[in-house]
């Protein structure tokens, strides 16, 4: 099985993923350690190796976490009944899970569960499975700002009202736009000077 590693140089435009947060939750060792490899020099990578363990980094990790990678047949806890639970639970609810798994007929459960995409074991070329999280990322970013943003119906001026600490550098870091604090109320806002 010829696997090719892939470095920063993946992404053309210059964004910097490191800063991204993945969770590979993935019983297989071997399989844990194809996609270290794929992912670990572009994202910042996180481990389970079973449901039970994948709920707990979720839980302790979920402000960060910008992916999960999720095998569907992990012991202890599934990944399917794992990935209920996730999408069940309003505070893990956005996060964008990508089910991984060799069984085809598991992927239309999966969507409609709340997965957002399907990686086929064995995994594609390792700039598929790449694109495939950045694109994801990408999407579920631009879909957290923009449900973020409201336009001021006197200026007609966009801004920012509310993202946490976390997230915006996350995704400032991958738009063009300016950021200005304001500080004039209790609690910081940031008008967006460039279009989204």
């Amino acid at each position: 099985m010829g696997m090719t590693v892939m470095h920063n140089n993946f992404n053309k435009q210059g964004k910097d993923y490191k800063t991204r947060k993945i969770l590979i939750a993935e019983d297989e060792f071997v399989n844990r350690e194809i996609l270290i490899n794929i992912l670990g020099n572009s994202f910042d990578i996180l481990t389970a190796e079973d449901g039970e363990a994948t709920l707990s980094v979720i839980e302790r990790e979920y402000n960060e976490l910008s992916l999960v990678l999720l095998d569907l047949n992990m012991p202890k806890l599934s990944g399917l009944e794992l990935l209920k639970r996730i999408k069940d639970e309003p505070k893990y609810k956005s996060l964008p899970v990508i089910v991984m798994t060799a069984d085809s007929e598991a992927e239309v459960e999966s969507l409609m569960l709340g997965a957002v995409d399907f990686i086929p074991k064995p995994y594609p070329e390792a700039r598929i499975v790449n694109a495939r999280i950045i694109r994801t990322i990408e999407l579920f970013e631009d879909r957290e700002l923009i449900s973020a943003t409201e336009r001021d119906s006197v200026t007609g001026q966009k801004w920012l009202r509310t993202l946490s600490a976390t997230t915006l550098p996350r995704i400032l870091n991958t738009t063009t736009a300016r950021c200005v604090t304001r500080s004039f109320t209790p609690n910081s806002w940031w008008t967006i000077s460039a279009p989204l």
